[in-house]
């Protein structure tokens, strides 16, 4: 993702969040403070109030509150274009290596046995990782990781696959 989708991503949630602090929360705590304290029940004079120099100051105090709230929104997209980024980047990774291990499964340089007690257990680690995640037991997934995982799933059966020829080769080549 680009730089400036970036920036977008962190300050249009704060802006938003600016505005609904100032144009919502704000004249909604004057409106409930006039209904209960004050007995008025006019709309049009209460938002007049609301927007008075009367309330700059509580209007700043909803505004930041609205800017933080803003702030920690767009601190979650973040994170979250972050982690995206990161598990394509594993998944791409993983797919190259993947090719890679084929070829040399096809040129028959590789030990299937060895290869088994060697990345068996830690496959079956990430294999248990990604079921708990993909029936969101970690909580929930946007598409895009859905996604993500699914191919790292369809990796982790591919390796399985190959590992599980090669040990095949073997045995039939002892016989």
């Amino acid at each position: 993702m680009q730089k400036s989708s970036k920036y977008l991503f962190v300050v249009l949630p704060i802006v938003i969040g600016l505005l609904t602090g100032y144009l919502f929360l704000h004249p909604a705590s004057v409106f409930i403070f006039y209904l209960f304290e004050k007995n008025v029940f006019d709309p049009l004079e209460i938002i007049r109030e609301a927007f008075s120099f009367v309330h700059f100051v509580m209007s700043l105090y909803f505004t930041s509150i609205g800017g933080i709230l803003g702030g920690a929104v767009a601190l979650y997209l973040v994170t979250l274009i972050n982690a995206n980024s990161w598990l394509f980047d594993i998944n791409t990774g993983l797919m190259l290596r993947h090719n890679q291990f084929k070829e040399k499964v096809a040129a028959a340089e590789i030990d299937g046995k060895a290869v088994l007690q060697r990345i068996g257990p830690a496959l079956s680690k990430i294999e248990n990782s990604v079921e708990m995640v993909t029936n969101q037991s970690a909580g929930s997934l946007n598409m895009r990781q859905s996604v993500l995982l699914s191919i790292t799933k369809q990796n982790i059966e591919n390796l399985y696959e190959i590992i599980g020829s090669l040990v095949f080769k073997e045995e039939n080549e002892g016989e």
